[in-house]
């Protein structure tokens, strides 16, 4: 079978037509005889991101940003980013996040991290999204701290600045010249009270010796005599532990209420209550007291001095053994028995 011209010529426009289509969307990052996956994220500020980007993981690239546009009805103007993976054999979870970044030339990129989730994503997903802090504000964030700091120090510099042509006048130069002979006087008072402390050491320095070597011998004492000291310390534990165990609380109480009873009493004395208390406070009675106790005294007196007045001793032997006994009896028999008519 022939082909005609017009056939090839037809063919052949064909085919370019294609190829070009093919190109196109080639160089657009679109291939069209590839099943890839596609993936969405939306942002508030792409920064700068395109079409054609590269999407990376871990610094490889598994695919491309396919479009980026306004995220339709959305009154705050965010932006969804398209990404084709045509990378097969890693596997996107849920959870990722797409994160756009860039490198110090200013291309940029969408790196995904990746995140715990063992759940695969399917085409038409939505991912998280996020941006890198870009060099710019990197280095804004280290500038702007380094601008206070300059901005304080050059009002510092006027500052000093000011003050020196406040020194340096004649009435600063005057100041300064008393202010250096009173730094000199000081100086040499200083050096004055260094001697006079230099002298006073050399001339004491047996007594600080003596006083080194008495504090020397204190402290071997102390270390010779610890044990003694560590039973003198456990002796006086020992006491105050006693002493908490004594009931200070319940001898206190008995000891107060022995008082009041000792003031119950005192009371009823002032009052008169008792026979002390008639004693105390009736003088009557005290001197009928005392005027009995001087008249026992006289009559104690008159009976020592004349015993025969008041009491009439007969002075009997009284023998030893029984004979004498028995003729005693019968005496007193006889004189009884004689009384006995008279009465």
């Amino acid at each position: 079978m022939k082909i005609s011209k017009e056939f090839k010529i037809g063919l052949v426009v064909v085919t370019a037509l294609a190829a070009t289509f093919w190109g196109f969307n080639l160089l657009k990052g679109r291939n069209i005889f590839n099943n890839s996956m596609k993936l969405y994220a939306v942002y508030q500020n792409v920064n700068g991101l395109t079409p054609s980007c590269p999407v990376k993981v871990n610094g490889y690239k598994i695919g491309m940003v396919e479009d980026v546009g306004f995220v339709p009805g959305d009154p705050d103007g965010r932006l969804l980013v398209t990404m084709r993976i045509d990378e097969k054999d890693f596997v996107i979870t849920k959870g990722t996040l797409a994160r756009i970044g860039g490198d110090l030339l200013g291309s940029k990129e969408v790196n995904l991290e990746p995140s715990e989730s063992r759940i695969p994503v399917v085409s038409g997903d939505t991912l998280y999204s996020g941006i890198e802090v870009g060099l710019e504000q990197q280095v804004n964030e280290i500038i702007a701290p380094l601008k206070v700091k300059v901005e304080n120090l050059i009002s510092s510099v006027d500052t000093i600045v000011v003050s020196f042509k406040e020194i340096f006048d004649d009435d600063g130069m005057r100041n300064v010249k008393t202010g250096l002979n009173s730094l000199r006087a000081t100086i040499q008072g200083v050096e004055t009270a260094i001697g006079q402390v230099n002298g006073l050491l050399s001339s004491e320095s047996p007594k600080i010796a003596n006083i080194i070597t008495n504090v020397e011998a204190i402290s071997g004492t102390i270390k010779n005599n610890n044990a003694e000291i560590k039973n003198i310390i456990e002796n006086l534990s020992s006491f105050s532990d006693s002493l908490k165990m004594v009931e200070i609380k319940k001898t206190v109480h008995q000891i107060d209420q022995t008082v009041a009873e000792l003031d119950a009493i005192v009371e009823k004395i002032n009052k008169g209550e008792g026979t002390v208390g008639e004693l105390i406070n009736n003088p009557g009675l005290y001197n009928k007291l005392d005027s009995a106790a001087n008249n026992l005294n006289v009559l104690i007196e008159d009976i020592k001095a004349n015993p025969g007045d008041y009491v009439h001793i007969n002075l009997i032997k009284i023998g030893d053994g029984k004979k004498k006994a028995e003729r005693q009896a019968e005496k007193q028999k006889k004189k009884e028995a004689a009384r006995k008519p008279d009465n």
